[in-house]
């Protein structure tokens, strides 16, 4: 009976996940501690959803300096996402939990509230996710404020294969030589 359940639960989530293959998410993160501020691309990249694991990569890069903090690529099973923005999991987030509905940029948004990490410092924070994909965070505490905002989403576009059009160019290439042979050779 578990096994038929858990075979459930896995069914619905995976129908329900928000991304798909070749999905990419960037946030723009901006953190202000001490009248300095911090500005940081976090850029999600979905290389593949099978077998009820996602495949992604995560770039972080620090906007202040240029630099990449981070360029990892993880696999996840889709019932214990860690990392990726959607379903209510905040990347450097610590207990969100459901807190309501709301309209967000006239859009349906579900509301979280949980504890955006830096370093060791708990900050109570608000997030908004609309069609189950994070849109928006703020808080602030402890001297610190932090703001999540999803700049840009978008899929990146499938690689055309030209392999067969070169085998089926070659083919008509041959027909088209032989034809002419046929012709030259009185044959046809």
């Amino acid at each position: 009976m578990t096994k038929e359940l858990a075979l459930i639960l896995i069914l619905l989530l995976a129908s329900e996940f928000p991304i798909t293959s070749n999905e990419v998410l960037i946030y723009q993160v901006e953190i202000i501690h001490e009248n300095q501020i911090s500005l940081y691309n976090y850029t999600f990249i979905i290389n593949s959803l099978n077998n009820n694991f996602v495949n992604f990569t995560l770039i972080i890069t620090n906007l202040n300096n240029g630099s990449v903090i981070l360029n990892n690529t993880y696999v996840y099973p889709i019932l214990n996402l860690k990392v990726l923005p959607i379903n209510g999991v905040v990347f450097n987030g610590e207990n969100f939990t459901f807190s309501g509905y709301t309209e967000y940029h006239n859009q349906n948004a579900t509301v979280y509230k949980g504890y955006f990490i830096i370093n060791t410092t708990k900050i109570p924070s608000t997030a908004y996710f609309v069609n189950n994909i994070l849109y928006f965070l703020n808080g602030s505490g402890d001297g610190y404020s932090v703001s999540i905002s999803l700049s840009s989403e978008y899929t990146l576009s499938q690689s055309v294969n030209y392999g067969g059009y070169i085998i089926l160019g070659i083919i008509v290439a041959f027909i088209v030589i032989g034809v002419v042979i046929l012709i030259k050779i009185g044959k046809i």
